[in-house]
């Protein structure tokens, strides 16, 4: 059971910088930590499952070119 349960990425890096125990984040959250020592990355090997992504619009309205070239965007790089 744990002792802490947050969905806040700074607030889990806190707990971590404060002894909590294991979080895990993106990389970029934590960086400067890893490098000043402060944290130290494990199970650098494990992933977790990836999670769908998902884009919502309206299907009245004309969708505008950014909106598109962004929604094209995703589903290339996500599938």
């Amino acid at each position: 059971m744990s002792r802490f349960e947050c969905n806040h990425g700074p607030a889990l890096r806190m707990a971590a910088l404060r002894g909590f125990g294991l979080v895990m984040q993106p990389r970029i959250l934590v960086a400067e930590d890893v490098v000043a020592g402060r944290l130290v990355p494990v199970l650098e090997g494990s992933h977790p499952p990836a999670m769908p992504v998902h884009v919502v619009c309206p299907r009245d309205r004309q969708l505008l070119p950014k909106v598109r070239t962004f929604i094209d965007f995703a589903v290339q790089r996500f599938g």
